[in-house]
């Protein structure tokens, strides 16, 4: 499922961003040049994706799956650090609000 979404993020991103895996089913996503919106609407877009449009199918199975995303603006002026305890907190927020969907710390989920 990890090398399934991991080239689904490969394929459907940009060649812009950067893509990383920080342990465990965590992926980190740099989008530079982005503004907390536009973001939103890339990940919201992905979340579509893996979840309904592009199953995982083998010879015995359909796999389907959620994603939950949390999104933070990584300030000019803070670390990377921080901005990825943000990204964390926003993440643990999308999880705990039912799943398969994307928080963003301090500010409000544009409505689709």
């Amino acid at each position: 499922m990890l090398i399934w979404f991991s080239e689904i993020l490969k394929h459907r991103g940009r060649c812009t961003d950067i893509i990383a895996r920080l342990g465990g089913e965590e992926f980190v996503i740099i989008m530079p040049n982005t503004d907390i919106s536009a973001a939103s609407k890339l990940l919201c877009d992905l979340l579509r994706l893996v979840s309904e449009d592009d199953p995982l199918i083998d010879a015995k199975k359909k796999y389907t799956q959620t994603c939950s995303a949390g999104l933070t603006l990584w300030e000019s002026n803070e670390s990377l650090k921080k901005a990825l305890y943000k990204a964390d907190k926003s993440l643990y927020a999308a999880k705990s609000n039912g799943r398969n969907r994307v928080e963003i710390l301090g500010y409000e989920t544009p409505a689709d």
